[in-house]
């Protein structure tokens, strides 16, 4: 039990900090399989039990975004980023959670298709991250690195897209961030297709799924699967190839989403699934 477990080291200001993080990062890890509801409660339930201690919640209030993106429940994930930044611009010392939760914004903001937000607070954070001070700086330079390859590919700007999402593979293979890997390749696969070179872009694509496959977080393999099934669609002659991948992502986050209590899934999203079988 959470609050148990907790309450027990509350004399000891930072082994309760350690073990409200350490809940959180159970939240993603099981967010991150894809038992996300399992995962949101317990991000709910550490929140509370945050607030009711009267600790800090923009580490978890960060963290607790990762599934909500997932989800597209997109309006809460922003909600929750903007208050973890209230403030954190007088952070000095440790300042790992407002570049994280500037990292966040930017991912968000281009989901809801608000570019000049995206552009505008990924200039800021892009300039200010060799100043970030905190355990996993890298990481947020390969977030950045990614989402300026999606914003390259959202404006038409193909050749930009490609350079970034290059960058983004180069940041994480040295770190082993598979994750981000995955998702730099898929963003290459796209820019390329979009460039009309999906001859490229199917080997990129295809490492991308067998990865993911093996990372085993189901938003990783059904964006990379829709983004492989269009770059097959795109090459001559691959129509049946696309239509199994298109059938397989089509199948996969249904069973997810029907897991979701009520009021948690936002069927208007489906998961990008539209765009999979268009």
């Amino acid at each position: 039990d959470l609050l148990a477990t907790v309450t027990e080291s509350e004399s000891d200001p930072l082994s309760l900090q350690a073990r409200l993080r350490s809940a959180s990062l159970r939240a993603m890890v099981l967010s991150s399989t894809g038992r996300y509801e399992e995962g949101l409660a317990l991000f709910d339930q550490t929140l509370e039990l945050a607030q009711k201690l009267g600790r800090s919640t923009r580490i978890v209030q960060n963290y607790s975004t990762l599934p909500l993106r997932d989800l597209f429940l997109l309006e809460e994930a922003r909600r929750r980023t903007e208050d973890a930044l209230v403030g954190s611009e007088l952070l000095s010392g440790f300042t790992m959670p407002r570049a994280s939760a500037m990292a966040d914004l930017v991912q968000t903001a281009l989901m809801q298709g608000d570019i000049t937000t995206a552009e505008n607070t990924w200039r800021i954070q892009w300039e200010d991250s060799i100043n970030t001070k905190g355990w996993a700086r890298w990481l947020v330079g390969i977030r950045l690195a990614a989402a300026k390859a999606e914003l390259g590919l959202l404006t038409g700007r193909s050749e930009d897209a490609v350079e970034w999402a290059r960058k983004a593979i180069e940041l994480s293979i040295p770190v082993r961030r598979v994750k981000y890997e995955i998702v730099g390749r898929t963003l290459l696969g796209q820019a390329l297709v979009a460039l009309g070179k999906s001859g490229e872009a199917l080997p990129e694509l295809r490492l991308a799924v067998d990865q993911a496959d093996g990372l085993g977080s189901p938003p990783q393999r059904w964006q990379a699967q829709a983004s492989l099934a269009r770059a097959l669609y795109a090459a001559e002659g691959a129509f049946a190839a696309a239509s199994t991948v298109i059938q397989d992502v089509a199948a996969g986050p249904s069973a997810e989403l029907r897991s979701l209590p009520a009021g948690r899934a936002d069927p208007k999203h489906s998961w990008g699934l539209t765009k999979a079988r268009q």
